[in-house]
Order: structure tokens, then sequence, then C-alpha cells
């Protein structure tokens, strides 16, 4: 489990979070899930303090990169750090990735899985009416496709990370291999938390969908979003797509973040942050038990 709930937000719904329909033009644009309770108001708090040394990050994610080449050609052009999630199933995939690496930006592994609507994944999707040994074969298929990555996010999967056994499935394996999963929240009732947490696998979440419709203004507006959560918790985690309205808007805002005060910074931070955070939990719980001995015998006196 991760040494910070933050950065493993419930799966409620708040604060006006929408969820996107898989990759699709959602319903309205998304706000983030992180700050919707009391509980994570004071786990935001925490979440400033543990990187108030530091500029706020913003990590951009660019999901479904590899079919199209000339898009990852204008992306690898723009300023970075940034995080490439490579389609397994793409041609070239692993020399695409390696390049992204080269570049200094961090990768992940698009993973396929079944969406509730009639979108298609893509090939060697993960299903939930597959049993376990096709899951984990299927699983494999994806994870062998290319090298290279450091975590996996769901591509689609609004219905199988639903699957709290699907999904602990999965994790496991993720597991198994040293990732991380980045929850793109296609759905509110997403169960990846819950079985990150039975498994204590590592799980994070997305702030924002920068881009749930093709309206640049869209694209603008959640960009304003993103930096004042940045600004607010120390960091956000922003997914878009590689589409030529947010490229064009992205492109600009990425050269002048740094000037506004803000670090580009890459998917690893989370797991950098992640660190620091278990690390401050032991040394409180190594307190927490060297004292108790003492508070009882004061009692007993």
């Amino acid at each position: 489990m991760s040494g910070d709930e933050r950065l493993k937000p419930a799966g409620d719904v708040g604060l006006n979070d929408q969820i996107s329909s898989d990759d699709a033009a959602a319903d309205a644009p998304l706000t983030p899930s992180s700050l919707v309770t009391a509980r994570k108001r004071v786990a935001a708090t925490k979440r400033v303090a543990a990187a108030k040394d530091d500029k706020p990050k913003i990590i951009i994610v660019f999901d479904d990169i590899g079919p199209d080449k000339k898009a990852f050609e204008t992306i690898m052009a723009l300023p970075g750090p940034v995080t490439f999630s490579f389609l397994p199933y793409a041609k070239d995939v692993n020399a695409m990735a390696m390049r992204a690496r080269a570049r200094g930006d961090s990768v992940l592994l698009h993973l396929p899985m079944e969406p509730l609507g009639p979108q298609d994944p893509g090939p060697m999707s993960l299903s939930r009416d597959m049993g376990g040994v096709a899951l984990i074969d299927t699983l494999n298929w994806n994870l062998q496709r290319f090298k290279g990555y450091i975590g996996v996010n769901n591509h689609m999967g609004s219905a199988f990370t639903q699957d709290l056994a699907g999904m602990k499935t999965v994790l496991s394996v993720l597991k198994s291999h040293g990732l991380f999963f980045l929850d793109s929240r296609t759905t509110a009732d997403s169960m990846a938390v819950k079985a990150g947490r039975q498994i204590d696998a590592q799980v994070f979440s997305r702030d924002v969908f920068l881009d749930p419709d093709l309206d640049r203004e869209t694209v603008y507006k959640q960009l304003q979003l993103v930096e004042k959560i940045a600004r607010k918790t120390g960091y956000a985690v922003a997914i878009c797509h590689p589409r030529a309205n947010t490229i064009d808007v992205i492109g600009p805002w990425l050269t002048s973040a740094p000037a506004r005060g803000f670090t580009l910074a890459t998917v690893e931070s989370l797991v950098e942050l992640d660190a620091q955070l278990r690390a401050k939990d032991r040394i409180k719980a190594s307190v927490a038990a060297d004292e108790e001995p003492l508070t009882v015998a004061a009692n007993a006196r």
C-alpha cells in the first residue's frame, strides 16, 4: 500500500468531478477527485507539506501514443519532460519508447481494457469475462511488447476497472514486475485503488483530463485547473491525447509554464514522492512505538 493516501484517491466523486467516457468525448470538463472530502482536504495539506521545498510540479501524460507517428514526432519536438503512454500493439513501439526515454521523458504502457460503451480498445485487451489463465496470458502479451516503461495506465477500461478481482490480478502481476498503476479514472466506480490497498500494490490517480472533447477552449480551461491544483497541492497529474488541437494548445503552455513558477515533471515524481512519504510514515511509526511504553508507565504511576 502506498505510504500516502493522497496518491491513491478513493473512487467516490465530488466537487463537480466528472469522469471521461473511455477516451472519447466526455459530457463535461473534468475537475480533480483528490480534494472532495474533509479527509482528502487534510491529505492535500500533507501533499503540500511533502513538496513544500519544490516548485509546484505538473505531470503531463500523453495517452494513445504509437499509432499516429506524426503526432509522436510533433510531441517529441515540444518542451519537456513529459510522460508518453504507448499502446502496446502499435507498430515500432519499442523504438519510439526508447527515443522518448533517451530524451528524458518517462514511458508508460497504455494497457487496453474493456469499456462499458461500444468503443474498441484494440487487440489483446483485458475483459471481465476472461478466466484467470487467459487474463494473465493476455496481460503478459501486452507487457512483453516493448521495454523501458516504469508503470502502466489503463486505455479505456470503464468496465474492467470496476472488476475488483480482475484488478487485483492485474495489480499482482504488475507488482511482481516492480511496476505501478496509474488509474486514468475513466469511471467513478474504478476498483483500482481498493484493489491496490488490498494487495499492497502501488496505485496513483490522474487529477484532470485535458481534452475530454475536441474543443481547444476546453484544453485552455483544463490547463488552468491543472495549475490551480498544482499550486494548492504541490503537484497535478494531467492526461491528454495526441490530437492536433490539444498539441496546438499545450505546446506554448509547456514553453511558458516554467516562467509561471511550475516544474515540468514526469510520473517518476509520483514514485519519488511516495517513497519520501513512506519514509516519513516509518519514522512516525517508530517514534510512536518508542513513546508508547513511556506513556503506559506514566499512567501506571
